[in-house]
C-alpha cells in the first residue's frame, strides 16, 4: 500500500450473500447476455471519503474482490474488500478512506474481479470525489444579483441555500444536477456580513459574502 494512503475498510455484505458453498461454474454458467458489473456511491470531501461499491450480474456463491486505486490514471492501490455473491448475483461493500491528499484522488477507480481459476469475469468503474462547500463572490452589492454555487451534495435531490443575517433570510430552492451542484441567484437588502447556508438531504455547507452599499465603497 501507498505511504501517503491509510485505508480502513469496512465491509457490508447482505446477510443472503453469506454461507453460500465455494463452488464457482465456469464463465459459461452467466445468464445470456450478462456479464459482471459494479456501480458506486460518490463519496463527498469530509474525512473519511465514505461511499458503496455493489457487484451484480455475477454467479450466486462466487467470490468476488474490490479493489480501490486512486491517483492520477487511478493506478495506486487504496483499499480492496472481498465479497460473497447473494443468491440475487449482488453483493455490496463499504469502503472508508482516510486520503492525505484531496488533490490527488479527484477519481477513485473501482475493479470487481471473480475470485476462481475458471471464471475471470470482472469489471470497473470510476466514481468522483466531490468537495463539499459554497462558492460565492468575497463582495457583492445591496440590491445587486450575485451567484451562489453548492457543491459536493448528493445528485439530483432537492437543495436549499439561505442567505443568513441576524434574523434576516433570504432563500432560495432547486435541485442539485448529476454532479451534485446546485447554482442560487441572491439580491440581498442589507450592508453587512452574510452566511451562505446549503443543506440537502441532511448534508450542509457555509459560505460568506460581504455585502456593500454601492461600488464606490471600501468597507
Amino acid at each position: 500500500m501507498n505511504k501517503k494512503v491509510t485505508a480502513a475498510v469496512v465491509a457490508s455484505v447482505s446477510a443472503a450473500a453469506i454461507g453460500v458453498g465455494g463452488f464457482l461454474a465456469p464463465a459459461f454458467a452467466y445468464p445470456p447476455g450478462k456479464h459482471l458489473a459494479v456501480t458506486a456511491s460518490d463519496p463527498v470531501s469530509t474525512k473519511p471519503y465514505s461511499f458503496s461499491a455493489t457487484v451484480s450480474q455475477g454467479l450466486p456463491g462466487a467470490t468476488v474482490k474490490v479493489t480501490v486505486y486512486y491517483g492520477r490514471g487511478g493506478g495506486k492501490y487504496a483499499a480492496e474488500q472481498v465479497g460473497v455473491l447473494g443468491p440475487d448475483g449482488k453483493v455490496t461493500v463499504s469502503f472508508s478512506l482516510k486520503l492525505n491528499d484531496p488533490d490527488d484522488y479527484k477519481v477513485l477507480r473501482i475493479r470487481a474481479v471473480v475470485l476462481s481459476d475458471t471464471n475471470a469475469e470482472r469489471a470497473n468503474t470510476v466514481v468522483a470525489v466531490y468537495s463539499r462547500g459554497i462558492s460565492a463572490p468575497k463582495q457583492a452589492y445591496v440590491d445587486e444579483e450575485f451567484s451562489a454555487t453548492a457543491s459536493g451534495f448528493p445528485a439530483n435531490k432537492p437543495i436549499t441555500l439561505t442567505a443568513i443575517r441576524g434574523s434576516q433570510r433570504v432563500t432560495v430552492t432547486g435541485t442539485t444536477n448529476a454532479q451534485g451542484r446546485f447554482t442560487g441567484q441572491f439580491t440581498l437588502p442589507k450592508v453587512g456580513k452574510w452566511s451562505i447556508v446549503a443543506t440537502s438531504e441532511g448534508k450542509s455547507a457555509t459560505g460568506r459574502v460581504n455585502i456593500k452599499r454601492d461600488h464606490s465603497t471600501t468597507s
